[in-house]
């Protein structure tokens, strides 16, 4: 069963490891001497234990812990986690493996990359550490040893290695994993910020280097009564490693359960969203688009995780009367402001939400949680930052032409079919004539237009993928007036997108 929650980690940890020596290892060390013989004092000292042996163990068994799966067990969720990919590298041209990816199940895109060691290698040291009797930072140590500082051991070939898979596979995929990990099964070095410790530009800062020293390694009598550092910082391994909250999409919660979920200290954001649904509605004529909502928030932990707070018991019907707008459009935005308040409140924090713009200009923030994604067939959720609805009441160009059809073909731009009822096919919530339809076919075009691998920049952030259309809510509405989209600041920043009409 996935894990819902640290403890349930620490429990499997603990089940793992203690399986691992009291059962597995000894039984591997009897095959051994029934096969090859007794080893000889030379090969005791040296560690006899395989790579091998903790992955299969040890490794695949934390991380399936932590919700990365190698099964495609309906009860447990697809494939997320595969062993031994090959990639090209980035540095030779070569084909190397590395031990694990992990994915976001619905799309792969990578998310994690795993390095494993043998059980006797040790953490990193200093090769000629100037006070060797100094209190050892291993988080420094590697850090030091990202820059060029010779390390003991291996340890400047494995991290150069660690290094070339990071950037492989962000060449491979035009993403930088989220997490990065190192580790013999006893203690892990984990990279929160890939891009930082691995790429050209990175800082190697090493306070985004989480180091878990191991607890006395693979022998059991060096075992200590007191709890092992993982067992002490359980939690934080859960919180930066777990699938979900990797991925950025940690399960809904309410307002009152939100203080169970993260502590105040550890929010470093919060906007604005909603969760939308599309459907057609049946009426006695002619099929018509039905859009009904409810307001979400939405928490940015320091640790890059991004959890999503439901209003309990609010659910809006965006009316096809334009009288009724304004009156949805306030009924949504004191849901909204009742859902931060309750948040503010449980968390002991007054936190404001961000703008929509801010949340695009962070790279890292919007990589881990785009503004619009499809969470099942015509659902979805869309981030609206420090607005409460993707829908402004009026366009933020007061006098435009191009609402209407006819005026739209007068200056020769109209769309190739006028919408003039409520449409399916294609999606066009608002229709000639209203202030949030937009008639002029130019921009319908821009809108429609594909994002490719050579017009990503052009295009700025978005949160859809390549082949996918410019407009953030193309699939919800593709005649919307983007001066009545919350999107429009962002969107208007794009250098390949431009709009006929001027803000005065």
């Amino acid at each position: 069963m996935p894990a819902v929650n640290a403890d349930q980690f620490l429990t499997r940890f603990r089940e793992i490891r203690g399986q691992y020596l009291d059962t597995v290892r000894p039984l591997l060390q009897q095959m051994r001497a029934r096969l090859v013989g007794e080893p000889t004092a030379e090969e005791t000292k040296a560690n006899l234990d395989l790579e091998a042996h903790v992955r299969v163990y040890v490794v695949n068994s934390l991380l399936a812990a932590l919700n990365w799966r190698m099964d495609v067990s309906a009860a447990d969720g697809l494939l997320n986690l595969v062993p031994e990919v090959a990639l090209q590298s980035s540095e030779n041209g070569t084909t190397r493996f590395l031990d694990y990816l992990g994915i976001e199940r619905q799309t792969g895109v990578p998310l994690l990359v795993v390095e494993t060691k043998r059980p006797s290698a040790e953490l990193p040291r200093l090769r000629d550490p100037s006070n060797v009797y100094a209190e050892v930072n291993y988080s420094a140590i590697v850090s030091q040893g990202l820059n060029g500082t010779k390390l003991a051991y291996d340890w400047n070939k494995w991290l150069a290695t660690l290094r070339d898979y990071v950037r492989s596979v962000q060449a491979m995929a035009d993403r930088t994993p989220a997490r990065a990990i190192i580790t013999n099964g006893d203690w892990f070095i984990l990279f929160l910020d890939p891009a930082d410790s691995f790429l050209e530009a990175g800082t190697r800062d090493s306070a985004k280097i989480l180091v878990i020293e191991g607890s006395g390694g693979w022998d059991p009598n060096a075992q200590q009564a007191a709890p092992s550092e993982m067992e002490r910082r359980y939690t934080e391994v859960f919180e930066h490693l777990e699938y979900q909250r990797v991925l950025g999409k940690s399960p809904h919660l309410s307002a009152g359960t939100v203080a169970f979920s993260i502590e105040s200290q550890n929010v470093q954001g919060m906007m604005h969203g909603i969760k939308l649904r599309y459907e057609k509605l049946l009426n006695v004529h002619t099929p018509s688009p039905h859009i009904s909502l409810a307001p979400v928030l939405f928490l940015q932990s320091r640790f890059g995780a991004w959890l999503t707070v439901d209003a309990s018991n609010h659910q809006f019907e965006l009316p096809h009367e334009k009288k009724q707008l304004g009156q949805h459009l306030a009924a949504v935005a004191v849901a909204s402001a009742a859902l931060l308040a309750q948040v503010n409140q449980a968390l002991g924090t007054t936190i404001a939400p961000k703008r929509l713009t801010s949340h695009y200009a962070d790279a890292t923030s919007f990589g881990t949680l785009s503004a619009v994604r499809e969470t099942s067939i015509d659902e979805y959720i869309v981030v609206t930052g420090d607005e409460t609805h993707y829908l402004r009441e009026m366009p933020t160009v007061p006098v435009c032409p191009f609402h209407e059809a006819s005026a739209a073909f007068a200056q020769g731009v109209g769309p190739a079919t006028p919408i003039m009822a409520r449409s399916l096919k294609p999606r066009a919530f608002f229709i000639s004539g209203e202030d949030h339809h937009c008639a002029h076919v130019e921009v319908w075009r821009a809108k429609a237009s594909a994002i490719t691998a050579e017009n990503r920049a052009q295009c700025g952030p978005r949160s859809g993928d390549i082949g996918q259309a410019f407009c953030e809510i193309w699939r919800v509405d593709e005649y919307l007036c983007c001066r009545t989209c919350v999107f429009e600041s962002v969107c208007t920043k794009a250098t390949a997108f431009h709009l006929p009409c001027h803000r005065p």
